[in-house]
């Protein structure tokens, strides 16, 4: 599929985004406008879910994009979108697996109930929608072998984990029985412009910056040596794109991941070497992030790259260099 296909996909077409304020969201908003789409915004700015009205601050005037903050489960909003939407990208949700643990009933409500009232409405309102859901690697908990694919056993270790798996399996029930077509990708530390980096609610990488240009010592919990797999905003984005046009993902899961793991570690050597004033230091885990760490994931591609041939695109040199450049011109927009 080449990149002309995917742009001729989206020309004319009505795009919804949940979540579309917050990182990977507006990202696809920036996207689809550059190819042409029309685009709907709803989010609810979640002080939980890393929502900023900055994100779309260039596109606000643009007459394709159309921002609403609210709820995805409300019908009356959504009732009123609904109709008119080709595709649903739905990025809604809280990310952060600490905070999982300490407010599960919060987890369950943005990463399952409001997804529940979601589909129902698109049932109601337009059954002949396509959604994109965005999942996360840690369904599949501690992985046993890797690198992992999508039949790997799913053993969360967290309330994230859970309640995003039961997500995946609501958009999957509804395209078996409704005809509402779905796909879920599975994320594992997207990382680029847009990412809040306050605190490390959207993964360590995000404090890690705040850290590194604010001067501070960036504390790597345990040895560092455990590997993430990482990936820039712009291959998330090209693998929701090229997928929701495709009609071989409905009702499919895939990976996505970097070309090569890094470790938390080697992460952040690398961000203090582009920043150079900053240190780091290696701390015991705290008994809260001690409970829930995976050790190391790796994600197998195969799939994705089968079925809509994608592939990561952008190092994970370059494409730390591209987020910092982006935080020193915006940093006080972001934490």
């Amino acid at each position: 599929m080449t990149e002309n296909t995917v742009d001729s996909g989206y020309k004319g077409k009505k795009a919804l985004i949940t979540g579309g304020l917050g990182f990977i969201g507006s990202n696809i908003a920036e996207e689809l406008i550059n190819i042409g789409a029309e685009v709907f915004i709803v989010d609810n700015l979640s002080p939980y879910c890393g929502g900023n009205r900055f994100n779309l601050k260039t596109l606000e005037s643009h007459p394709n994009i159309h921002i609403y903050e609210g709820d995805m489960g409300d019908e009356q909003l959504m009732g009123a979108l609904l109709p008119k939407i080709d595709f649903i990208f739905n990025m809604a949700g809280h990310v952060c697996h600490i905070e999982s643990m300490k407010n599960p009933q919060v987890d369950r409500e943005l990463n399952l109930i409001n997804h529940i009232r979601m589909l129902e409405l698109c049932k109601e309102y337009n059954p002949k929608i396509k959604i994109g859901y965005a999942s996360t690697r840690g369904v599949y908990g501690r992985p046993k072998i890797m690198p992992i694919d999508e039949n790997a056993p799913i053993i969360p270790i967290d309330f994230n984990g859970i309640h995003k798996y039961s997500a995946e399996q609501y958009h999957l029930l509804y395209n078996q029985l409704y005809g509402i077509r779905s796909f879920i990708i599975r994320l594992t530390n997207t990382y680029g412009p847009k990412m809040s980096i306050k605190d490390s609610k959207q993964g360590f990488i995000c404090l890690f910056i705040k850290q590194a240009l604010k001067g501070e010592t960036i504390r790597v919990f345990g040895t560092g040596e455990q590997k993430r797999d990482f990936n820039y905003i712009s291959d998330v984005t090209k693998a929701f794109l090229k997928c929701m046009i495709t009609p071989e993902t409905d009702g499919q899961v895939f990976n996505i991941g970097g070309e090569k793991s890094v470790s938390v570690l080697e992460c952040g050597k690398r961000i203090i070497g582009h920043i150079g004033r900053s240190e780091l230091i290696l701390q015991d885990y705290p008994e809260e992030n001690k409970r829930i760490e995976i050790g190391d994931y790796k994600a197998d591609l195969s799939k994705i790259r089968r079925v809509i041939r994608w592939d990561p695109e952008v190092s994970f040199e370059e494409g730390i260099v591209k987020t910092l450049d982006y935080y020193k011109r915006h940093k006080e927009e972001y934490w």
